[in-house]
C-alpha cells in the first residue's frame, strides 16, 4: 500500500508544473543556431569512406600475406645472438 502511494505521488508530481516559455530573443537565437548548422556534404563522406576502404585494404594484405621478410628477420635475430646472452 505504501509502494502504491508512493508512486502514484511520484507519478502526479509534475501535474501541477507550468510550461517555460523562453524569450522571444532567446528562442530566435537558438532556432537561427539550429537552422544554420552546417552539413556535411556527401563528397567528404564517399572521400573519406574511400580511404577508410584502402586503408583497411593496405591493413588486411600486411597482416595477411606470407612475406618473406618476417622469415629474414627472425633468421637474423636467431643468428645474431644463439644463446640469447645480452652480454
Amino acid at each position: 500500500m505504501e509502494k502504491e502511494n508512493w508512486i502514484e505521488k511520484v507519478l502526479n508530481s509534475t501535474s501541477g508544473i507550468t510550461k517555460v516559455i523562453p524569450d522571444d530573443q532567446l528562442l530566435f537565437k537558438i532556432q537561427k543556431k539550429i537552422k544554420t548548422q552546417t552539413t556535411i556534404s556527401n563528397r567528404w563522406v564517399f572521400t573519406a569512406a574511400a580511404v577508410l576502404l584502402i586503408l583497411f585494404d593496405i591493413n588486411f594484405e600486411v597482416l595477411f600475406s606470407k612475406s618473406k621478410k618476417s622469415n629474414g628477420t627472425e633468421m637474423v635475430a636467431s643468428s645474431i645472438s644463439i644463446t640469447n646472452q645480452f652480454y
